[in-house]
């Protein structure tokens, strides 16, 4: 009874194929010979330049593998290589598109909420580089999506917490770059505590917008700070030129009391001069100095007289002819004759 009914009876037979000892022993060789060249080709790796070669033993970390031709176990040795020189970059809030020209925006990523519960959107960029591949295979996990979603969410929280202790004027002026530098500092914290071996060369951010209700309360607050400004700045200006006016009145006032001061002390200095000199000449002649003195007193009232001089014993007295002929010429009673 054939178990194949289908099948012709007059089929041909299949030829017994030998093998003879020649052929089995190049067989074996030709296995051995590729087993050799696989191990030969396995025991070797290249690491290229600015990258490091990791290198595990079932899972765990042996060494690490510098640049150039390093040597391995084959099939137990596994070698990862990590490039430690080019800067990574992780973007918050927003997506490049096409660089320069088009982006794409993430308002549930980039939306913050400041220390006095204002809402901002902010979008920021980290860059990083891998220093320690090591740490970095350790305490992340080899699956490169899971390592780029580690890395991004423990930055976000450190700056989320930074943003959420600064107030919206903090983050809006000039204090963005202070917020910036301390993220990153924060964010290189964090990343040293979970031993990450990641090294944050920059945090920069790109554009801070204002929800809508917030941008037209800050608007009004701008202008009312600009007022404010230019009000302090005309304030100044008429401060200043009163003070200049004020300091011109001083000085002028202090030239001439300085001015009256020496001319004064000239005065003096000329009266003593005088007065010395006088003391010397009355030393000399007495009666000479008394005359000069006396004469030179009465100028003043003899102007506008016209004396005469009588000299009487040793005494020199002088008569007002003009009052004298003017009581000669009025009566006794004051009537003029």
């Amino acid at each position: 009874m054939s178990f194949f009914p289908n099948l012709p009876q007059n089929m041909p037979k299949i030829p017994n194929i030998s093998i003879n000892k020649g052929n089995r022993l190049f067989l074996v060789m030709l296995i051995v010979l590729g087993f050799s060249l696989f191990f030969v080709i396995d025991s070797f790796f290249i690491i290229q330049t600015g990258y490091k070669g990791v290198v595990t033993r079932f899972g765990r970390i042996t060494r690490e593998a510098e640049q150039g031709l390093n040597f391995k176990i084959p099939i137990i040795d596994n070698v990862f290589k990590i490039d430690t020189e080019m800067v990574q970059r992780i973007e918050y809030g927003y997506v490049t598109q096409v660089v320069g020209r088009r982006y794409q925006d993430n308002k549930s990523e980039s939306r913050m909420i400041t220390r006095d519960n204002k809402i901002v959107y902010i979008g920021w960029i980290m860059q990083y580089k891998i220093y320690n591949p090591s740490e970095f295979l350790t305490n992340l996990t080899q699956n490169p999506r899971v390592q780029y979603n580690t890395i991004k969410h423990v930055a976000e929280a450190e700056f989320r917490e930074v943003i959420a202790a600064k107030s919206l004027d903090e983050v809006l002026t000039d204090r963005r770059v202070e917020a910036a530098t301390e993220a990153r500092l924060n964010i290189q914290s964090a990343f040293d505590a979970l031993g990450m071996g990641i090294l944050v060369s920059a945090v920069n951010l790109q554009d801070v917008e204002l929800d809508s209700e917030v941008q037209k309360a800050f608007a009004d607050v701008e202008t009312a700070r600009t007022e404010r400004e230019r009000k302090i700045l005309e304030a100044t200006r008429h401060s200043n030129v009163v003070l200049s006016e004020v300091e011109g009145t001083v000085m002028k006032i202090q030239n001439e009391a300085e001015a009256y001061k020496f001319r004064r002390i000239a005065e003096a200095n000329a009266e003593v001069s005088r007065v010395t000199a006088l003391s010397e000449q009355y030393a000399q002649n007495p009666d000479l100095v008394r005359i000069n003195i006396y004469a030179e007193y009465m100028i003043p009232v003899l102007r506008n007289i016209t004396p005469i001089f009588v000299e009487s014993g040793e005494k020199l007295n002088f008569l007002d002819i003009v009052q004298l002929m003017r009581s000669v010429n009025t009566g006794p009673e004051g009537v003029q004759r």
